[in-house]
């Protein structure tokens, strides 16, 4: 196998021979060795070559390479839209990295050493862009991301922009003929670059019913699952699943293996975050014991342990609807709900759609948990970063599908994070405040809906429901008076409560304020009496606090000489000019 992979990569031109006039003392040679992947429907191994191992001076290629900017999508943005398209359509570019030719000035850089099992050992030069060098991935990327630029048709030119995950293709449509049109000129756009599109799939056979076999994925007619960015997706039932190895030792467990089958869990939707949440969590109690990597758990991280690896094999069993909207959909609605707990907090965020035809639809998009920090904090503060983390899924969202909800709702049950989000930053500790602050840029509570003429015209938007006509509508005398009569009331009550404790501000975490002093003009505030009938009076002592700062004055009045806390006293705002 690994003679006809390098066979095959010498007849393909891919690579050439150096004659010996020609080799470059400059140059740098590449080891390489095969990687056999069974699961792989077409190539069973492939030869990969290590860019990174270190010449004599010990610094490889990869280490003066630059990596160049991720310039695609990422993957959870592409899988998002996934979930949108009635149809959808897959596929792969077929060798798409030795699709991109390097220059020949640089090819030495690119040097492997190789023989048939005939001959003596020759030097070969790599000619186009190498698996396994710092910057292959953005090369290929960036040439495809060409591609889309030159395209004249905006809506292939978006598709081969955006809805390409390295080679791979996820794109869709809710018409059998627009995704048949996007197919057919995706790949003559990358036709014109020799770049070929193969394994192709679809949820509707009709897509596929033109391309000739050798071109399409082998496990159409399976009943085992196509995996799709690591996400498992059965085409004829439209379904997505996971594929996680169930084979695990259920004695002697250790924090390795538990963090080995959390990291074979790939599942960047978070449709399995109840179960991963609890992994986690595990986990970080064996860090708070302190094991080591290879030491056995204790029977209290055992058993939890062993329940979660005896279920694990029912992952395979779980089936999720690749669709979350229903057909002709004309009312769209996004839900992100937040919860925490002493132990974890997280968001998941639920799309309903509805069409007129009364069908209403309620789908799981997206989920994400996160394990509470190990110092103990309250469980409003992790109500909020709960919040916090439904902002995000909201942002990525938003930015991801290509669709409008008509509303969207964030929800939690926590009244605290309600008043935080209502209150001034100012009067914020600095945990909560930074993270209202985060969740204020995305979405403002006391104003979800859009403002429209409507909102300036009435007050309201223009397809609210008419209110009644008031034009003949008498107001009596008294009516009329009693309104004037709370207003005024409602007005003297703020100032009274409001206003004058402006004038005696004494918060904590402000810039300090001269004290009060003696011969000061105060007003003594009384609860119990009209603010007209509060004394007049003015400071004859001032009583310094076992801390040395007054919090307590003698004030002298028409009745007398009393004692009250600065609290109570309020100084008159008297200005003075000098003349």
């Amino acid at each position: 196998m690994y003679d006809a992979f390098m066979s095959e990569y010498e007849l393909l031109g891919h690579m050439t021979q150096f004659k010996p006039s020609d080799t470059d003392p400059t140059g740098y040679y590449i080891p390489h060795h095969g990687v056999l992947r069974e699961q792989s429907t077409t190539t069973k191994l492939r030869v990969v070559f290590n860019a990174s191992c270190p010449t004599s001076s010990g610094i490889s290629s990869n280490d003066i390479q630059m990596v160049g900017p991720t310039i695609q999508d990422d993957l959870l943005a592409i899988l998002l839209r996934f979930r949108q398209y009635k149809y959808v359509l897959s596929g792969d570019v077929q060798m798409m990295y030795r699709c991109v030719d390097v220059h020949p000035s640089d090819r030495h850089l690119q040097q492997i050493l190789w023989r048939d099992n005939s001959s003596q050992v020759q030097v070969y030069k790599l000619n186009t862009v190498t698996y396994g060098t710092a910057s292959a991935p953005f090369l290929a990327t960036r040439c495809l991301y060409q591609l889309g630029l030159d395209c004249k048709d905006d809506k292939i030119a978006d598709v081969i922009k955006h809805d390409f995950y390295v080679d791979d293709l996820l794109t869709g449509g809710d018409d059998l003929n627009t995704v048949s049109h996007i197919r057919q000129e995706v790949t003559k756009a990358l036709s014109s670059a020799c770049m070929v599109l193969r394994k192709w799939k679809s949820n509707a056979p009709q897509l596929l019913s033109d391309i000739s076999e050798s071109s399409l994925d082998l496990n159409i007619g399976s009943p085992e699952p196509t995996k799709l960015l690591g996400l498992g997706w059965h085409a004829s039932s439209d379904e997505l699943m996971f594929l996680v190895d169930s084979t695990i030792s259920h004695t002697n467990s250790t924090k390795r293996d538990l963090l080995s089958v959390i990291a074979k869990i790939f599942d960047s939707l978070g449709l399995l975050s109840p179960l991963v949440i609890t992994m986690k969590m595990l986990l970080q109690r064996m860090w708070l014991d302190k094991l080591s990597w290879d030491e056995p758990l204790s029977p209290e991280l055992s058993a939890p342990w062993q329940a979660i690896v005896r279920k694990l094999p029912l992952i395979n069993d779980f089936r999720f609807p690749r669709i979350v909207v229903c057909e002709s959909y004309t009312h769209l609605e996004l839900h992100i709900f937040t919860d925490a707990s002493e132990r974890a907090y997280g968001a998941c965020a639920y799309v309903r759609s509805a069409n007129d035809e009364g069908k209403c639809m309620v789908r799981l998009l997206m989920a994400k948990s996160r394990v509470a920090p190990i110092k103990p904090t309250t469980i409003p503060r992790l109500e909020l970063c709960g919040a916090v983390v439904g902002t995000h899924l909201y942002e990525k969202i938003s930015k991801s599908l290509r669709v409008r909800f008509s509303r969207v709702f964030c929800w939690t049950d926590s009244t605290i994070v309600l008043g935080w989000l209502q209150m001034l930053p100012s009067r914020l500790q600095p945990f909560v405040r930074n993270r209202v602050a985060e969740v204020l840029e995305q979405a403002d509570p006391a104003d979800c809906t859009p403002l429209t003429p409507g909102h300036f015209l009435i007050g309201r938007p223009l397809t609210s429901l008419p209110q009644p006509n008031l034009e003949e509508h008498s107001t009596t005398n008294l009516t009329r008076y009693q309104r004037i009569e709370q207003l005024r009331q409602h007005f003297w009550t703020r100032w009274s409560k409001e206003f004058i404790a402006e004038l005696q501000q004494r918060i904590k975490w402000h810039s300090s304020k001269d004290s009060l002093k003696l011969d000061t003009l105060v007003v003594i505030k009384e609860e119990n009496l009209p603010p007209l009938k509060w004394r007049l009076g003015r400071i004859v002592a001032i009583h310094p606090g076992t801390d040395g700062i007054a919090h307590v004055a003698d004030v002298k009045t028409s009745n007398g000489i009393i004692r009250r806390a600065f609290s109570k006293i309020c100084p008159l705002p008297v200005t003075t000019e000098s003349g």
